[in-house]
């Protein structure tokens, strides 16, 4: 059988234009300002009360209007309602866009030692400036130059300990942890002081679910993992929940992680959360930890799918 003929291009009549790939810039580019992290579910025909999403072309639901998001009908605010009575914010109140004066303003997103006024690199050995080193002042460091060190000063750090953390004593597959998957992380939830004992399985006598045994060794506090923040925040400070983001929510000296761990803690008594965030990178070892978590998100995942195949 002839094979067919060779479809060698036929000659244009006038030069081609250049290929349009633009030649190496001179210096490095800055990041973009502006980058959608994961392609975004289409837009709803009728976007429910309290929609948005993370696609910064979108002038409508996108991060520039998040201020007029109705507050009450974000997920969020359906979670946190039951806290409302033992918080000192309104929740009720949107504060998306809020002055950068104001103290609803949000917390940096880009953490960088230039902004600590007060943060020197250190000196190593042979007295040249080194960046493996960070020299954050202390308490007497007249870091704004006025002669006063009684005051507040910038940049310095006032704290008399680290953040100390107990493990508690639930494993990460144990049934009260509940696992839930959201439009823009994956959370695990521990048992909180008013459903510990209503959702531990196994009825109420399992440990810790009693919360008003009088056992100290025996409540919440002790089943879920804790921190003991510095500046008298009280002692120990019960987990509420684990949020995992990917990729980061923040970025250190520019660099985006592949994932964020946040770790969210809940103080009744001074009414406030406290969060600890840890960057989670990709490396040569492997966690089993995570990817415990990993597998059990993925469980809910495909039980949820094979619900909708029903």
């Amino acid at each position: 059988r002839p094979t067919p003929a060779p479809t060698t291009p036929v000659p244009t009549p006038a030069p081609t234009s250049p290929p349009s790939t633009p030649g190496p810039t001179p210096g490095p580019t800055p990041r973009p300002v502006h980058r959608e992290r994961y392609v975004s579910n289409p837009i709803p025909q009728r976007p429910p009360p309290g929609y948005f999403n993370y696609d910064p072309l979108d002038e409508t639901h996108g991060p520039s209007s998040w201020d007029r998001v109705s507050s009450t009908h974000a997920p969020e605010y359906v979670y946190w309602e039951r806290f409302q009575t033992q918080l000192n914010v309104n929740l009720t109140e949107n504060v998306c866009g809020a002055d950068a004066d104001s103290k609803d303003r949000q917390s940096p997103i880009d953490l960088r030692l230039s902004a600590i006024s007060g943060a020197r690199f250190g000196v190593g050995g042979d007295g040249t400036t080194t960046t493996t080193t960070v020299r954050l002042p202390h308490s007497k460091t007249d870091v704004d130059g006025d002669g006063d060190t009684d005051e507040n000063e910038d940049g310095v750090c006032y704290e008399h300990h680290q953040i100390r953390t107990s493990p508690g004593e639930l494993s990460l597959t144990d049934r009260s942890i509940r696992k839930e998957i959201h439009p823009n992380k994956l959370r695990m939830i521990y048992p909180a002081y008013d459903d510990a004992a209503s959702n531990h399985p196994n009825g109420t006598q399992q440990k810790g679910a009693l919360l008003d045994d009088g056992d100290d060794d025996h409540d919440v506090r002790n089943l879920n993992p804790t921190a003991d923040f510095p500046h008298n925040w009280g002692g120990r400070t019960p987990l509420l929940h684990v949020d995992v983001r990917l990729p980061s929510s923040h970025t250190m000296e520019g660099r985006e992680y592949p994932a964020e761990y946040q770790l969210w803690h809940f103080h009744p008594g001074r009414k406030k959360a406290a969060v600890i965030c840890v960057m989670v990178d990709v490396g040569e070892r492997r966690n089993d930890n995570f990817q415990r978590l990993l597998d059990g998100w993925q469980q809910v995942w495909d039980d949820g799918f094979a619900e909708c195949e029903r």
